[in-house]
C-alpha cells in the first residue's frame, strides 16, 4: 500500500489495511489517508481515498486498543445491516488488529443538518421525524435474534449499567472529579437506587445503540444513516429517544421534544402495541438516566481526555437534568435536586 498519508500508521496496519482492501475489490490505487475527528471515542477513522470509491478504515486507538470493541462493531453491523437498518455498509474486518473497512458516508452529519436549518423549526421537526422513522424499526426488529455473543460491554442494559455505569459515572466523574464536589448527601445513593429501580421496570428486549444522538448520525444522498453502534445491547424503547430527543448538542425546545415523543407514539403502532401510558412514564425515568450519563462522559471526556469541546455542552444538559429531576413537583429526588442546583451553578460560574 503506497501513497500520501496524513496519519501515523505502523507497517503492519499498513499490511492489514492493504490486504483488507484487496478483499473489498476496489479498483485504483488507494494513494490518500486522511484522519478524521472521533469525538468522544478513542478509535482511529481514516478516510481513504484514490479507489473508485471512498471507504473508511476504523482502527483501535494507541492508548487502550479495544479488540472487543471493533469485533462487536463488526458482528453488530452485520446483524443490522441483516434487518435492513441503515448504518455505513461493513466491507471487510482483521479480527487480530481490529481494523474494520467500511463505507464511507461523506461528512455531513445530521447535527450539521439541523443546526443549518435551525431557523426553520418546522424543517428541523421533519428531520427528527425522520430518524425516528428509521428508529423505531431498528429498536424492533433488530432486537429479533441479538446474541449476547456479538455485544462486547453488556448484552443487556440493566440495574447494574443503570447505577455505575450512570448514575455513579455523574457523581464521580462530573461532581468529585471534574467539579470538586466531594460531600454528598447521604440520600443521593437511596434516590439513584430508585431510579434504577422504575427504569428497570421498562421492558428491555429491544435493540439499543445507547448512544443514539446528532453526532451519530449521517446524512448521504439526503438519507439519514446510524453510526458508532458498536456499544449496542438489549434495552429499552424509551433510552434511544431520549438520547436523542434530550441531545445538548442541539438542545431542542421542552415543546418540540413532546411534538416528537408524541409522534414516536404514534408511529410506533405500526411496529408493536404498546401502553402508552406507562411508556410515557417510563421515558422519563430513562430520561434522568441518559441524562446523567451524558454529564459523567462530558466531563470525563473535558477532563480525562482533554478533549474540551465537550465542555460547552454541559451547561445545558446541566439544565436538562434540573428540569428532569423537578417533574411531577420534584418529590422524588430532593437531594438530586439540589445536588443538580449546585453542578448547574459551578458550571455556569466555570463558563
Amino acid at each position: 500500500m503506497s501513497g500520501e498519508s496524513l496519519i501515523a500508521l505502523s507497517s503492519s496496519e499498513e499490511q492489514v489495511l492493504g490486504r483488507l482492501l484487496t478483499e473489498v475489490g476496489l479498483q485504483g490505487q488507494a494513494d490518500c489517508f486522511i484522519p478524521m475527528a472521533s469525538d468522544g471515542s478513542d478509535r482511529r477513522f481514516i478516510r481513504i481515498q484514490g479507489l473508485d470509491q471512498s471507504v473508511i478504515a476504523v482502527l483501535p486507538g494507541y492508548l487502550k486498543p479495544n479488540r472487543p470493541e471493533a469485533l462487536s462493531g463488526w458482528l453488530l453491523g452485520i446483524h443490522l445491516l441483516a434487518h435492513a437498518v441503515p448504518i455505513p455498509k461493513p466491507l471487510a474486518f482483521d479480527a487480530e488488529s481490529g481494523i474494520l473497512v467500511c463505507e464511507d458516508l461523506g461528512g455531513i452529519s445530521f447535527y450539521d443538518r439541523v443546526i443549518g436549518s435551525w431557523t426553520d423549526q418546522n424543517a428541523v421537526e421533519k428531520l427528527y421525524r425522520q430518524v425516528i422513522d428509521i428508529l423505531i424499526p431498528m429498536q424492533v426488529k433488530a432486537g429479533i435474534g441479538l446474541s449476547a455473543s456479538v455485544c462486547w460491554d453488556s448484552c443487556n442494559y440493566d440495574r447494574k449499567v443503570m447505577i455505575e455505569r450512570e448514575s455513579r459515572y455523574f457523581l464521580e466523574a462530573c461532581c468529585r472529579n471534574y467539579l470538586g464536589i466531594i460531600d454528598f448527601d447521604q440520600r443521593i445513593e437511596t434516590e439513584i437506587e430508585f431510579l434504577a429501580e422504575q427504569a428497570e421496570r421498562q421492558p428491555a428486549v429491544y435493540f439499543l445503540h445507547r448512544d443514539f444522538q446528532s453526532r451519530n448520525l449521517m446524512l448521504k444522498e439526503d438519507r439519514i444513516r446510524i453510526i458508532d453502534y458498536q456499544g449496542g445491547r438489549r434495552g429499552p424503547l424509551g433510552y434511544d429517544l431520549a438520547s436523542l430527543l434530550i441531545d445538548p448538542y442541539t438542545a431542542l425546545s421542552r415543546e418540540l421534544q413532546g411534538v416528537l415523543v408524541e409522534y414516536y407514539l404514534d408511529v410506533l403502532p405500526g411496529y408493536l402495541e404498546i401502553d402508552s401510558a406507562a411508556f410515557i412514564e417510563g421515558y422519563r425515568w430513562l430520561s434522568l438516566q441518559r441524562n446523567l450519563q451524558i454529564m459523567g462522559a462530558f466531563a470525563f471526556l473535558s477532563s480525562e481526555r482533554h478533549k474540551t469541546f465537550f465542555r460547552k455542552y454541559l451547561v445545558p444538559a446541566a439544565d436538562t437534568l434540573c428540569e428532569l429531576l423537578l417533574a411531577d413537583g420534584g418529590d422524588d429526588f430532593p437531594a438530586l435536586s439540589a445536588l443538580a442546583d449546585q453542578v448547574r451553578d459551578r458550571l455556569r460560574h466555570e463558563g
